[in-house]
């Protein structure tokens, strides 16, 4: 069995593109370190399971998957608070340095075409030979076709995760309550958020989201900016 290669992504590269590029040989199994930004990451839920899109680079500590996914990632950085760790399924992220290490499943060199011996013919009888012919072209490998519908797979699958998926507001992003007006988020999950107005007097509040339609973002002051409006 061939030994492992690696593939070495450059600064702004999308790593699914790389991924897929990376396992086009055939069947195989991938690790990846070093660093990436952009990063979406599909975590462990109790009923659904939340896409989380924290902003900045980060140190991709592991990445590991088959070829063709599910990827998993887990990715740190330092912050105010000590180390920030995000773990779960690679959904969506940009290289800043990765290299990934490519490892052929055991059984993939056997069936490489240039192992697969073709049985003896059977004779046949002596005839003209025919006349000289051009050479055929050789065919585009199937590796190309694989690489393709991987490429489109994977750009249809973050299309729908992105009109399925919510993002939650986060820590340091703005609300726009539709009682408190503008407020900045200080804490929060899925559930509940603490937020605090920063056009009054600073007053702290705890809302809760399952009674809010959620939508955005945009921008604001470079920061993500949410919609908080009551359910209908």
């Amino acid at each position: 069995m061939p030994g492992p290669q690696s593939v070495g992504l450059g600064r702004g590269e999308d790593l699914g593109e790389g991924l897929a590029r990376a396992c086009a040989g055939g069947e195989c199994f991938v690790f990846g370190a070093g660093a990436v930004a952009s990063v979406e990451i599909r975590l462990v839920g109790e009923g659904a399971n939340p896409v989380r899109a924290p902003r900045g680079r980060f140190a991709l500590v592991s990445l590991q998957g088959p070829a063709g996914g599910p990827f998993q990632i887990v990715v740190s950085r330092a912050s105010d608070h000590g180390a920030e760790v995000w773990a779960g399924e690679l959904v969506r992220a940009t290289s800043d340095g990765v290299t990934l290490f490519v490892f052929p499943l055991p059984g993939f060199a056997a069936r490489a075409p240039s192992e697969v011996r073709p049985a003896a013919p059977a004779p046949k009888p002596a005839v003209a030979p025919p006349a000289p012919q051009s050479p055929p072209k050789p065919a585009e490998p199937a590796t190309q076709d694989w690489a393709k519908v991987a490429l489109a797979s994977a750009a249809q699958r973050r299309a729908a995760e992105a009109e399925r998926e919510i993002l939650v507001p986060e820590p340091g992003d703005f609300v726009q309550h539709f009682a408190f007006g503008l407020c900045e988020v200080l804490m929060g999950d899925d559930e509940r958020l603490k937020i605090r107005d920063v056009t009054g007097p600073g007053r702290i509040r705890e809302i809760r989201l399952d009674m809010l339609r959620v939508t955005g973002p945009t921008d604001r002051e470079g920061k993500r900016l949410f919609r908080l409006e009551r359910r209908n």
